[in-house]
Formats: structure tokens, C-alpha cells, sequence
């Protein structure tokens, strides 16, 4: 019976199911499921061309008639596509097309949520290439247009963080108007296949499901930063018809980097989102090759002294000689572009890491004052409250960083981290938990949630989870000094011993002294720990500019005067990191 209905029966038309989702999807299913051959689409190019339509893959009405054209020309010839999987990857599409739809909440007619002002939710760009080569060029380009947006004025734009969580929720367009008061959605597709990169974008109007305007480009990598700049000019245009000349100047001026600089920019920019040292020391590669080909290039100028300053909290490198890079670095953006907030946030971050907390403040505030909705601006503000225990105002910086970007899992695992120490357990468990789930290879956040599990007294299970960052990172300080101690405190004396064995073998590597004095804590031999905590300062161990000293594990030597002088000397409020009752 199955098979004779699938021989004679035509097929229930998807909308019967799924009212909501676009004909344009609809009817390429159908095309697919006819019973002559012939009817069919012929060729991989031909479903491709139909696939073309953003509308299909993301899901609104049909674009015929209803789509606004600029009148502007594509920045390249449209071409055909060679693709060796092509016929493979366009049914791919178009079943993630119908998934995407069929998974939807509602009833697919969008509800009118209006503001003053133009609000966009920005979504993430979907790399649809055959392999991972395009996800560097999503994440990119959907930062970049946002940026410009944002400079643009005029219109208010989403939160990355807010509109990836939209995303990955499926929601409907009446579901994104209602919980995130946009009036537009802009959402599309990325493919890049050697040198050419092609993008399908569409801004969609959540009052009525229509298209305000598309563009589909076919170019090469040498021409993403016009394709970036033409978009989110064409969607401001779209939104307000008065922005002409305000895009003209927000756009205009924007420094335009060589192409080679810009690709070498974006794959760093990528590496530096995912973290971990692995990834920091590709990042900074390729910076260092962007500032190389392009001199003026101040984003990528800050972005390689962020870098550089990171890099040794994960064990890697030479402190000293990369914080001198970084502060050329980050004294080479400040030139270039005074204005700009990731330069003044690269040298608040490497104030920090110098014990500079006061001027590290300073910085960071004023990068906020420039960008408020630059995320990594309030992280590294939130670390620096942090770290002088000032849990409070931390937990109010990070929110708002998790809040304007939430890609970053260090950043919810530093936040997961203070609320801990504001004794609010399960929301730190649910922030940590979360945080190593989206990047399980990194072995510092699987350290940082053992470190709140710590902080509970929940000690085996501390000492399970950092035995999975010890897989990760077998020869880490900052793995092994929070492992070790956890062995002391569980009375596991055997393997604190084993621990303190393998860091005092590597005693020359950048962190060791840190982590033998947490270790030495763990055991109870507060002297011993004290001893080492003098050597880390005449090493400027990075350890103080990561490990919060006001917390339940360095609680035994709060009231200490030697303490205190430490704290101090690393440039710490003494006064508040040494207070009594914090744990």
C-alpha cells in the first residue's frame, strides 16, 4: 500500500501540516516529490537557483512583488556554481528549510509589535558551505554588520546574544516581534568555496512576514568588506527612508582595510570568540599577519594587544614579553583611531593584567562610554571588580556582557563564578554548566566550574569535573594547582602529592608558583603557601590577575598581615579582598 500510494497518490501539500510556513518552500518540495521524473528540478545548479531565495531558507512569505530593490547592481557577476556534492547539499538545505519551519512555534502569522524608532535583530548568518571553511565568515560578517548599525544610528539594533538565542530557539516572527520588540529581522546564508563567497541576505518585516528588502552577491573574499558595508546600508535605508545622508557619513569614513588584512582579521576575530590557548595562538598569527599588510588597521591593532594580554592566563608565552607587544599594540590603535572603544578596552584589559587596577578602571569605563554595547569592554570592567571583591558591581558588569553577547563562555563562566561567591549556587551551576557544554574543549572553563564547586564544599565533584580539564590540559598550572588542591581538601593526599611532584618538575613554566600555593592551601600549610605567593609576586605570576583572592579557598589567610601585603602589592584593594565574613 505505501508503495502504490507512492507511485499513484500525490502528496499532502506541506501548508496542510505547517499553515505558516512560505509557499516559496512549499512548492519546492513539491517540485521535488513529483511523480515525473521531468517535472522534477533537473540539476544540483537548478535546486540551487531555487534554493537561492532566502525565503525559502528562512522562512517568510513569498518575495514575488513584495521585495524592495535599491536599484544597486550585486558587487559581482552572478555565476553558476561548480559544487561536487551540489545536488547532496541543496536537498540538505532544503530539509533544514522545512525543519526549521515545521519546528516553529505558532501559527506563522506574524502579530505587529511597532516602536518608534526601527529595532533589527541581526541573526547569525548561516554557513551553508560544505565544510567548516564559511563559519569564520558567518561570525564575522554578522559582527561587522551589526558595528555598522550601530554606527549608522537611527535605528536600534539587538544584541548579538539576544538574536543567536532567537535563533537557536526557532522562534516565529510573531515570536521574535513579541519577546525581543524588533520591528525587522535580517537573517541569510553564507558559501564560500575557495576564493568566491556567496551571501543571501533578506530583512523581513515582523508586522506582516514581507520582505522590506534582498540582496543575494556573488564575490570573492577580497570583496567581504563592501559586501558588509552595502548591507547594513541597504537595511537602514530599507527601515528609514531619512538615513541617506547619516549612512553616507557613518559609512563613508569607516577606514577600509586592505582585503588580505580584513580575511586575515576575520579568521583571528573567530579564534578569539572560541578561546582557548590553541585558538588565542592562531588568533594572534594571524593578527600579527593583518597589522603586517595593513598598518592602519586599528581594530585588528586592538584586537592582537586583547590577544597577546590573554595568552599567558592559559599558561602560554612569556608575560613580560607579550604585555610589551601588547602595549605597542594597543598604543599603535589608540593613534590610528582615539575613538575607538576596543582600543581603549585592549588597554584597560592589559592595565589590568599589569596590576594597574585603578588606570585598568579608568580605560574600561571610558571604552563603555564610546561603545556601551561592546561586550568585552564590560567583561573585563566586571574582572577587575572582581578581582579587587567588589562582587556586586562585577555581577552587574558581566550580566550586561553576557547580555550584549552571550557567545563568549568564558564570559558566563566569570559571571557563573561571582555568583557563586554572592552564594547563589544554582544559578552559577546553570551559567558554568552552560558555559562548558558550548565549549567543551576548554580546559579553564571546566576549571572554573570545579572552582564553584569548591566554593560549595561539593569537593568529589569538584575533583570529577577538573579531572575532565586535566585530559584537556595535561600539563596546565592553572589545571593542576586547582586539581591538587581539591585532592587535599577531599584528604587524598596520595595523588596532592603526585600533583606538587609534576608542578615543581615544571617550575620554570609561567603560573607554577600560583598554583603550588593553592595547592599548599588545599594541604593546609598556610606558611608554605605564603612563601609561594611571595615568589609569584617577584615572578608577576599572572595568577593575580585571574584567581579572585577574596573567595573560600584563600579564606584561611584573610586575616594574615603577610597576606595582605601580598594582595596589596599586586596592586589589589587589600582592604576589601582581606575583609572578614566574605565566605
Amino acid at each position: 500500500a505505501v508503495l502504490r500510494a507512492h507511485l499513484t497518490d500525490a502528496p499532502e501539500p506541506p501548508r496542510r501540516i505547517k499553515p505558516g510556513i512560505p509557499g516559496a518552500l512549499e512548492e519546492a518540495v513539491l517540485r521535488c516529490l513529483e511523480k515525473d521524473p521531468s517535472a522534477r528540478p533537473q540539476s544540483a545548479n537548478e535546486l540551487l537557483a531555487i534554493l537561492e531565495n532566502p525565503a525559502v531558507l528562512s522562512g517568510a512569505f513569498t518575495l514575488e512583488g513584495r521585495t524592495r530593490s535599491l536599484g544597486m547592481p550585486s558587487l559581482a557577476p552572478r555565476r553558476a556554481w561548480k559544487l561536487g556534492a551540489g545536488l547532496f547539499l541543496a536537498l540538505v538545505t532544503l530539509v533544514a528549510a522545512f525543519t526549521v519551519w515545521s519546528g516553529r512555534g505558532g501559527t506563522g502569522s506574524p502579530v505587529a509589535v511597532r516602536s518608534a524608532i526601527p529595532t533589527i535583530a541581526v541573526l547569525p548568518l548561516l554557513s551553508i558551505s560544505s565544510d567548516s571553511s564559511g563559519d569564520y565568515l558567518a561570525f564575522g560578517l554578522t559582527d561587522e554588520i551589526i558595528n555598522a548599525l550601530t554606527r549608522i544610528g537611527g535605528v536600534r539594533v539587538t544584541s548579538r546574544s539576544a538574536a543567536q538565542e532567537a535563533q537557536r530557539a526557532s522562534l516565529s516572527l510573531a515570536q521574535l516581534a513579541e519577546s525581543l520588540g524588533v520591528t525587522h529581522a535580517l537573517e541569510g546564508t553564507i558559501q564560500r568555496q575557495g576564493a568566491d563567497v556567496h551571501v543571501a541576505v533578506r530583512l523581513v518585516n515582523t508586522a506582516d512576514g514581507l520582505a522590506a528588502w534582498s540582496e543575494v552577491f556573488d564575490g570573492t573574499t577580497d570583496e567581504v568588506f563592501d559586501m558588509q558595508r552595502y548591507i547594513a546600508g541597504a537595511v537602514a535605508d530599507a527601515v528609514r527612508k531619512d538615513l541617506g545622508p547619516r549612512i553616507d557619513s557613518a559609512l563613508g569614513g569607516t577606514y577600509q582595510p586592505r582585503p588580505d588584512a580584513h580575511d586575515a582579521y576575520l579568521r583571528a576575530h573567530y579564534e578569539l570568540s572560541r578561546r582557548g590557548d590553541g585558538d588565542l595562538t592562531s588568533a594572534i598569527t594571524q593578527l600579527r599577519r593583518a597589522v603586517s599588510i595593513d598598518s592602519q588597521y586599528a581594530v585588528a591593532w586592538a584586537e592582537l594587544a586583547q590577544a597577546l594580554t590573554i595568552l599567558p592566563l592559559y599558561g602560554e608565552g612569556d608575560p613580560g614579553a607579550l604585555q610589551a607587544e601588547a602595549q605597542r599594540a594597543a598604543q599603535r590603535a589608540l593613534t590610528i583611531d582615539s575613538t575607538l572603544a576596543a582600543a581603549h578596552a585592549a588597554s584597560g584589559n592589559l592595565l589590568n593584567a599589569q596590576w594597574r587596577w585603578r588606570e585598568g578602571m579608568t580605560a574600561l569605563r571610558r571604552a563603555v562610554a564610546l561603545d556601551p554595547s561592546y561586550a568585552p569592554a564590560r567583561q573585563w570592567l566586571g574582572e577587575n571588580q572582581l578581582l579587587n571583591g567588589d562582587f556586586v558591581a562585577a555581577e552587574q558588569s558581566l550580566a550586561q556582557a553576557a547580555r550584549l553577547d552571550s557567545t563568549l563562555a568564558v564570559t558566563r563562566a566569570v559571571h557563573g563564578i561571582v555568583l557563586a561567591l554572592l552564594k547563589r549556587p544554582a544559578d552559577a551551576d546553570r551559567l558554568l554548566s552552560a558555559a562548558v557544554a558550548s565549549t567543551p574543549s576548554v580546559a579553564a572553563l571546566h576549571v572554573m566550574r570545579g572552582t564553584a564547586l569548591l566554593y560549595a564544599n561539593r569537593v568529589n565533584e569538584a575533583v570529577s569535573v577538573l579531572e575532565v580539564a586535566r585530559v584537556l590540559e595535561p600539563g596546565s598550572p592553572l589545571v593542576l594547582g586547582t586539581l591538587g588542591y581539591a585532592y587535599a581538601r577531599a584528604g587524598n593526599r596520595e595523588m596532592a602529592a603526585r600533583i606538587e611532584r609534576q608542578l615543581s618538575g615544571r617550575s620554570s613554566r609561567v603560573g607554577v608558583a600560583g598554583a603550588l600555593a593553592k595547592l599548599k592551601l588545599g594541604a593546609g600549610d598556610t606558611a608554605a603557601a605564603l612563601d609561594l605567593f611571595e615568589r609569584a609576586l617577584r615572578e608577576r605570576d599572572p595568577f593575580f590577575a585571574s584567581e579572585p583572592l577574596r573567595s573560600p579557598i584563600y579564606a584561611p589567610l584573610h586575616r594574615s598581615e603577610r597576606f595582605a601585603r601580598v594582595v596589596q602589592a599586586a596592586g589589589l584593594d587589600a582592604r576589601r579582598v582581606t575583609a572578614p565574613g566574605c565566605c
